[in-house]
């Protein structure tokens, strides 16, 4: 779709429908670029599960509003969805790599306690142990 002026400073979208094409323009988005998809709620698990998958924006779907998803960490990488967050800034790799750092999950100072961070493979399995000194 062709979004610039003309010579009447109208887009061809607002000359041939009488709309403007602000709506349109929103959905545009970075192809490639890191993507928080929401889940639906039939599909989280429990009442703490993750409400948004990590995936990577790679086009737009014809036939409704909506995005294409890919997400290589699972087997049936391809998914559509029009409810998303989107980093246009940052990649897969970035993802990637925020999931492999440590992570302090508590901040507590107490008298003689110190936390100690246990490195594990993703984030969210990051945990604090507690030492005495």
């Amino acid at each position: 779709m062709n979004l610039t002026p003309s010579a009447t400073k109208t887009i061809p979208h607002e000359a041939f429908y009488g709309t403007t094409a602000h709506k349109l323009a929103q959905q545009l988005q970075v192809f490639g670029c890191l993507a928080w998809v929401h889940v639906q709620q039939k599909d989280q698990q429990g009442k703490y599960g993750a409400r948004a998958k990590p995936a990577i924006m790679i086009g737009y779907d014809n036939e409704h509003k909506a995005w294409k998803f890919c997400n290589p960490d699972l087997p049936v990488s391809i998914q559509w969805s029009n409810s998303a967050t989107f980093h246009e800034d940052k990649g897969w790799s970035d993802c990637q790599q925020e999931a492999v750092r440590p992570m302090v999950t508590a901040e507590v100072e107490e008298e003689g306690v110190t936390p100690a961070i246990v490195e594990e493979e993703t984030r969210s399995e990051a945990a604090v142990v507690m030492t005495r000194s």
